[in-house]
């Protein structure tokens, strides 16, 4: 499929799109690894492509995404249970983003906007000296950072080309 950046034709993947879809492979990309720690728990043992995978998707979601599944694990102490807050909130801010993001286009611009704002909001946030910042190696945080700098920019080239 044709990457075309804008907001008018629907037909082609745009920036938003893009942002979309890796938004939600990186929601989905830790799902491997929590679902083997309760098929093989050995697994967690040591390094190897589930947890590589899973600290990957760690890092490239919203920080405030990370910190609410750390606060549901702490409360609940079930990993199937962010297993699935995982795979339907990717699924469902998918079907609304696009929703949102289809519609009328001063309401696509308008969002473009703010999702440029919160990821930005995001990036500020994991610059700061706060201990959830220095879970990952630093390589991992990076590699979050670089995520994020790209659907910001995939967003402005949107906005740009409308």
């Amino acid at each position: 499929m044709k990457i075309k950046f804008g907001i008018n034709d629907r037909k082609v993947i745009n920036g938003a799109t893009l942002y979309l879809r890796i938004f939600q492979i990186s929601s989905l990309l830790p799902l491997f690894y929590i679902f083997l720690i309760n098929v093989y728990p050995a697994v967690i043992m040591g390094q190897n492509l589930w947890s590589i995978l899973f600290e990957l998707g760690i890092v490239s979601i919203p920080r405030a995404e990370a910190l609410l599944l750390s606060f549901l694990y702490k409360l609940m102490l079930n990993e199937v249970v962010i297993y699935f807050v995982l795979l339907v909130f990717a699924f469902v801010y998918g079907l609304i983003l696009k929703k949102l993001l289809g519609g009328p286009e001063k309401r696509a611009i308008l969002i473009r906007k703010i999702l440029i704002i919160l990821i930005f909001l995001d990036l500020v946030l994991r610059l700061l000296p706060f201990p959830f910042n220095y879970s990952f190696a630093w390589y991992f945080v990076v590699i979050g950072c670089l995520v994020r700098v790209a659907s910001i920019i995939f967003l402005i080239l949107d906005l740009k080309r409308q």
